[in-house]
């Protein structure tokens, strides 16, 4: 995986506020025929900004931004918040992108194969996308694609004693001291004064996978 580099401490939509990039195939995500596209299961959520799914027809969306795919073949700007090129996510700079539509060019399957590179614009992340199946009229918006997977790079000196490494006996640790009233001596910055902040703070910290 390749990376331009950016510290975090809390959730994924505070940590993405650098630019990242993401290489490899490590993700599969798949619809089934008629699976509702409201619901998680049937979303790809990268971020907190971007779940990408797909109605009974027509083409994905981003239900983070957008109740249904919107406009029509080459010209709709689904999947609001992203942007998209052929090629490479390690070779971004040089790199033309626009929305899926014109990538596409109203032809969907003809995607299928394809190396895609995947901009998700208020995230500022680019990742390797590339579709393995689009099912087309009467599928019931059925599709998968391979995807970078998405990681959140921490600093662990952001995390203080007493907890380390941050692990679930950590956030056990944490919630333990939260309850009991511990004095914001005993805990570690960036928290400061151990309030329900705090807490959330740590938990979206353990979430995102930061060590």
């Amino acid at each position: 995986m390749f990376r331009v580099t950016v510290l975090c401490v809390v959730s994924l939509a505070a940590c993405a506020a650098a630019q990242d990039v993401f290489t490899g195939l490590d993700v599969e995500f798949s619809k089934a025929p008629f699976a509702d596209p409201s619901l998680a299961e049937n979303q790809d959520r990268m971020t907190d900004l971007v779940w990408i799914t797909r109605g009974n027809s027509m083409g994905i969306f981003n239900f983070a931004q957008e109740p249904s795919f919107t406009g029509f073949g080459a010209s709709s700007p689904s999947p609001i918040g992203t942007e998209w090129a052929v090629g490479s996510a390690a070779d971004w700079q040089s790199l033309t992108f626009g929305t899926w539509g014109s990538v596409h060019g109203g032809n969907p399957p003809g995607l299928v194969g394809q190396d895609l590179v995947v901009y998700l614009v208020d995230d500022d992340i680019y990742i390797d996308l590339r579709f393995t199946a689009w099912g087309g009229g009467g599928s019931g918006g059925s599709f998968s694609y391979l995807r970078s997977a998405i990681t959140v790079p921490c600093n662990a000196a952001d995390i203080a004693e007493p907890f380390g490494v941050l692990d679930l006996a950590d956030l056990s640790a944490f919630v333990s001291a939260f309850v009991a009233g511990d004095p914001a001596a005993d805990l570690a910055e960036p928290f400061g004064v151990l309030d329900l902040a705090d807490l959330s703070a740590f938990v979206g910290a353990f979430l995102a996978g930061c060590p």
